[in-house]
């Protein structure tokens, strides 16, 4: 992988999409692609948490007390569970559990919303996240030659000389596992085929990728069973204000 300074490449994106439309397909892609697909990064659960002793809403002290005692004894550290004790689930098992409709806008943020706090018993693991990128990496092919770019204004910039800059490699596509482990968990903003044949879009906080891609790639990812994925047209909000 290499660094290119010649940041007209990703032109064709802010050009492309519609400034005026946000939360929708639109405002994040732009409109030359076949299908839209938004791929659900996995989650993780401990399932031995009895989450229905936990009380999201501690305003006294003694509710902070027993908080801090259900922390404690689950392990959960600055509200998220322990490593150890998480497996993966499907956002479709974990809409039962939540009483939540099971569709398109099933992700993070609509979890979230339920008690405006996030589940201490869910979380993710990087070794399920990665065999999540190796699926869509292997479907689309490894080899692909592919620029990976991230914008200072989606809070992805690096930190160069004192400054917080955007930043463009190109290498392959299998080298987006690489990236994602260097950058803590995180994508790029964008990651885009050197032909401009495919693009996915990573919003700033969202649990989702969203992709762009023409009919054959959107059906094969559309197949895979092992990833959780919804078809959105253009014109569709994809993410709540």
């Amino acid at each position: 992988m290499k660094r290119v300074f010649d940041f007209s490449i990703v032109d064709w994106i802010s050009k492309g999409v519609d400034q005026h439309s946000f939360g929708k397909v639109s405002n994040l892609l732009p409109l030359t692609f076949d299908s839209y697909i938004k791929i659900l990064m996995p989650i993780c659960i401990d399932k031995k948490m009895p989450i229905k002793e936990y009380s999201y809403n501690a305003k006294s002290v003694e509710d902070l007390n027993k908080r801090v005692e259900f922390w404690n004894k689950y392990g959960i550290s600055n509200g998220h569970p322990a490593k150890d004790r998480l497996e993966r689930t499907s956002y479709k098992e974990l809409s039962k559990e939540l009483n939540i409709p099971y569709n398109k806008h099933i992700d993070t943020q609509s979890i979230w919303n339920i008690d405006k706090q996030w589940p201490p018993n869910l979380g993710s693991l990087l070794e399920v996240d990665i065999e999540t990128l190796n699926e869509i990496i292997n479907i689309i092919g490894a080899a692909t030659p592919t620029f990976f770019y991230g914008d200072v204004l989606d809070g992805k910039g690096f930190h160069e000389n004192e400054e917080v800059v955007d930043w463009l490699f190109f290498g392959e596509l299998s080298e987006l596992t690489t990236l994602y482990v260097e950058q803590n968990q995180d994508f790029p903003s964008y990651f885009f085929a050197e032909n401009k044949g495919w693009c996915f879009c990573h919003p700033e906080d969202q649990g989702f990728l969203l992709l762009g891609c023409g009919e054959e790639l959107a059906n094969k990812i559309l197949k895979s069973e092992f990833l959780e994925c919804f078809e959105f047209d253009q014109q569709e909000r994809i993410i709540k204000e």
